[in-house]
């Protein structure tokens, strides 16, 4: 069994999340898409912003001996989790490209439910499919293009007569 600092797994994470972002998600996701990308941007640096203050708070703890409580045990098979989540963030966000959001958001939200434990049917079901449609909707209500799929060409012309 390893020891690791959960702040220095947090921290790894969320900057590892806003090169991500940054560099893949923004131009490929939003700028491809024809998105402006200025909204996205802020989230982005409203997010380093944070994760400074952060690693600031984390260094002063180390310094005054506080952060003894946040060493944790490591068990890498429970790592696995969070791995496979990434894993099916990245098919997600890849997906979406060729099937738009919709689909790929049901395929995500089914397969992460199971993931963490739901093993109601009628709960993943409800939630893999009601979530991305209410999305897509609210969304495109407030003209934030979404990625673009047959079944978003049909909420287009039912709600709003077409692209």
């Amino acid at each position: 069994m390893h020891t690791i600092h959960k702040n220095f797994v947090s921290i790894v994470l969320l900057v590892a999340f806003m090169l991500i972002n940054q560099f893949y998600l923004i131009p490929v996701q939003v700028i491809a898409e024809g998105s402006p990308a200025t909204f996205p941007h802020i989230l982005n640096a409203l997010l380093a912003i944070c994760t400074i203050f952060y690693i600031i708070e984390t260094v002063r703890r180390r310094r005054r001996g506080l952060d003894t409580k946040d060493i944790l045990p490591v068990d890498m098979r429970a790592a696995a989790k969070p791995i496979l989540l990434l894993l099916s963030i990245w098919v997600w966000a890849e997906c979406m490209e060729f099937l738009g959001f919709i689909i790929p958001s049901i395929f995500l939200l089914a397969a992460t439910s199971l993931l963490y434990g739901e093993r109601s049917g009628r709960k993943i079901a409800s939630l893999a499919i009601l979530f991305p449609i209410f999305a897509f909707v609210f969304f495109s209500t407030l003209k934030t293009m979404l990625p673009v799929g047959p079944i978003e060409n049909w909420i287009f012309a039912l709600f709003w007569g077409g692209i």
